[in-house]
Parts: structure tokens; C-alpha cells; sequence
């Protein structure tokens, strides 16, 4: 799917595979996300506009959880490339759910999020929730600030244990994280999983540039 603009709707993949959305853009609909991976594998989402869902206007975000991209249930080897998020009043990226009743195996795996421009959120740019092996790589990450809304000003939830105790051995590298209350924040050493925080700029931060 290329060159298409989603004003007001949209996008769930779920039981496909080979699946490429590119050059493309989404706005304002008010779902929990804007692009779904639901029981799929070897998707890419590449080059595209994801914004306005949950933004109210003058720096004022709806008080529910207005995700952009979420790789969820089942999912496999899923690419988040070079793509711009921002003003949405849930997280960039969410991976996996706080309410998964699913068994561990289910959840998403392998998710690449790469080269992408992520700011000006009420949550977080990305949130790692009951999710294994997530590479966030080479992205540009900034304006998160407690003000804005629910979860502490933190840009990046590396290993979010308390919202889902199957997450871990993710990664964030060659990143660019700046303008916020909190930097990165890992909970990982619950339930024993390794992760990874390796050459990344992090300044202008508030408080902390790592918290647990």
C-alpha cells in the first residue's frame, strides 16, 4: 500500500503476511491505535506520517490512549522505519498490552523500530509492554514532559514490567533522546530478562536520564 493518506480512519493488519505500507500518512481518528499488527508477520510500515490522534490543540492532549503504531498479539518480525510520529495523545509506539490474557508465546517478537522522528506526546515515544526483542535503532526522540499528561514525562519505556510482567531483552541504540522529564526507564530486573542501552545521545532531560 503506497502513497495513501487515512484521514479519520484506521489501519489494522491482523493474519497477513508480506505486508508494506509506505510513503503514506495517518491523522486524527480517534482509535487506541492507528496501526495495529495483530497475529502477522514480516510487515513494514516505512516512510510515513502518523499524527493528530488524541491532540486537542494549543499543547492539550485528550485524556485517553491515542496510539500511533502498536505491534500486538502474534506478531513477528515487524519494521518501524524512517517513519514521523508525533502529537498523539497515547504513545508512539506501543508494543504489546497491558491486558494481555494471552499465553507468553503470543506475544509480539522481533519488532525493528528504526530511523524514526518521535516527539510530542502525552505518554511515551515508545513503551515495551509484554514484548520480546524490540531494537530501537538511530531515532530522534524529544519533547516528553510530565505536564503533558499521564506517564511521568519518560521518552523512552524500554522494559515496562509493571504493566505486563513478559517483557524484556530489548534494545535501544544510536538514539537521539532530549527535551523531557525522564530519559529511559527499564524495569526489567522483575522477572530476570536482559536489555540493552548502547551509544545514545541523551541530554536536556529534567530528572533522570535512566530510571528504574
Amino acid at each position: 500500500l503506497d502513497r495513501t493518506d487515512f484521514n479519520g480512519a484506521s489501519l489494522d493488519v491482523n493474519g497477513c503476511r508480506y505486508i508494506t505500507f509506505r510513503n503514506s500518512a495517518q491523522y486524527g481518528v480517534d482509535a487506541n491505535g492507528l496501526f495495529d499488527v495483530i497475529d502477522s508477520s514480516f510487515v513494514m510500515y516505512h516512510n510515513n506520517e502518523c499524527a493528530y490522534t488524541g491532540y486537542l490543540g494549543d499543547d492539550t492532549f485528550s485524556g485517553k490512549d491515542r496510539h500511533c503504531v502498536r505491534p500486538l498479539y502474534g506478531s513477528r518480525h515487524v519494521w518501524f522505519v524512517g517513519s514521523h510520529i508525533h502529537s498523539v495523545s497515547g504513545d508512539g509506539m506501543q508494543s504489546g498490552n497491558s491486558a494481555n490474557p494471552n499465553p507468553q508465546d503470543q506475544s509480539p517478537h522481533y519488532v525493528y523500530f528504526g530511523g524514526n522522528h518521535v516527539h510530542f506526546g502525552r505518554e511515551n515515544a515508545v513503551d515495551n509492554k509484554n514484548s520480546y526483542h524490540v531494537v530501537i535503532s538511530e531515532c530522534d526522540i524529544h519533547d516528553y514532559y510530565t505536564n503533558y499528561g499521564s506517564d511521568g514525562g519518560t521518552a523512552i519505556i524500554l522494559s515496562n514490567n509493571d504493566e505486563g510482567p513478559w517483557t524484556g531483552y530489548h534494545w535501544i541504540i544510536n538514539s537521539r533522546v532530549y527535551d523531557a522529564t525522564h530519559g529511559i526507564r527499564d524495569s526489567s530486573d522483575q522477572d530476570g530478562e536482559i536489555n540493552y542501552a548502547i551509544g545514545n545521545l541523551v541530554y536536556g532531560i529534567d530528572a533522570y536520564a535512566l530510571a528504574e
